[in-house]
């Protein structure tokens, strides 16, 4: 059996190489299959890619599986097939392993970051056996403030918490700089924008000049049914204007339009709403294209960066938020 020294087991999971049973992840262009992580705590694994097909196992939460293909039933779900079966697809967030050269200096006003492996955890001090503050995942963004080395060598980013006020550590490699031409705006010239999201289709259309530019499947919230007997969602239809804008967010404790979760690092978050209803980007399902959340917008990450950098109000890159009144957006029930 190997045996590694201290230097070498925290150089190791540091780097995110390791999994739980110090068993490493295969680079993805190794294989002809994507990544994906498992978002829920626990997935049956089928032998056909049907609801009704007989259960041959398990994935649980956190774990990353290697998808060989996808395929849609006959009720519209999409699965993945794995080594082992088919898994739903939407309970899998895809993902890369994406290790990142360090940035050996971090300006003043800091800047962001963008978590580019399955996950990493984070820490109280920078420190490989320091307390874990949260678990960050795949494609969440984070305000970087400075770039520190442990007594081993290992360079870790300072991430600022900016809900609660607070620091804690991640392994630099783990996290890509997020340029500022990134975030250039989109159209900004063009002053006749506006969203609309219908409800019924689970979809968002984004217009400039009454012309489509740009759609994709949502999230919305989950349906209930209201003291008339009709059945609603959770988010608010009718007209409203996107008037604040973080690149980062911290939501939980009620701070996320009555969500229950707790998630840092929430990304590309534009408000429309005074209860905090926004648009912001998913890691915690796959599931877009039917109601699931508490009220807000779900979208995937990218496409929530796109409506961030073309809706107005524009927001400069080192801006935790940016206010003023921005583009329409119009929320239709059918």
């Amino acid at each position: 059996m190997a045996t590694f020294s201290r230097r070498q087991f925290l150089q190791l999971t540091s780097t995110a190489l390791l999994t739980s049973a110090f068993a490493p992840l295969p680079r993805d262009d190794d294989w002809p299959h994507t990544l994906g992580r498992v978002t829920t705590q626990y997935l049956r694994v089928r032998l056909r890619p049907t609801s009704n097909a007989k259960h041959v196992g398990w994935k649980v939460y956190d774990e990353v599986v290697k998808i060989y293909g996808q395929v849609t039933d006959d009720e519209g779900r999409q699965w993945h097939e794995i080594v082992d079966g088919y898994i739903q697809a939407a309970e899998v967030q895809p993902v890369t392993r994406r290790l990142n050269l360090v940035t050996p200096r971090i300006p003043a006003s800091g800047c962001l970051g963008e978590v580019t492996i399955p996950f990493a955890d984070a820490r109280r001090r920078p420190d490989s056996l320091a307390p874990i503050a949260y678990r960050l995942y795949y494609a969440s963004t984070y305000w970087i403030r400075d770039v520190v080395k442990d007594a081993d060598g290992i360079q870790w980013y300072k991430l600022y918490d900016e809900r609660l006020g607070v620091f804690y550590y991640a392994t630099a490699s783990a996290v890509r700089i997020i340029l500022a031409e990134e975030l250039l705006p989109i159209n900004p010239d063009q002053e006749s924008k506006r969203i609309v999201v219908n409800l019924k289709e689970q979809r968002l259309s984004a217009y400039e000049a009454g012309r489509e530019v740009f759609t994709a499947l949502i999230s919305s919230g989950r349906l209930y049914t209201a003291d008339d007997g009709a059945v609603r969602s959770h988010t608010p239809a009718g007209e409203f204007i996107v008037d604040r804008k973080r690149p980062s967010r911290h939501m939980g404790n009620g701070d996320a339009a009555g969500s229950d979760y707790e998630l840092p690092g929430v990304p590309w978050v534009s408000y429309f709403h005074w209860k905090g209803f926004s648009f912001h980007g998913t890691w915690w399902h796959n599931d877009f294209g039917r109601p699931r959340s508490a009220g807000c917008i779900n979208l995937r990450p990218e496409e929530a960066r796109w409506i961030y950098r073309w809706s107005q109000p524009t927001p400069l890159p080192d801006q935790e938020l940016t206010t003023g009144e921005g583009t329409r957006v119009e929320i239709v029930e059918d």
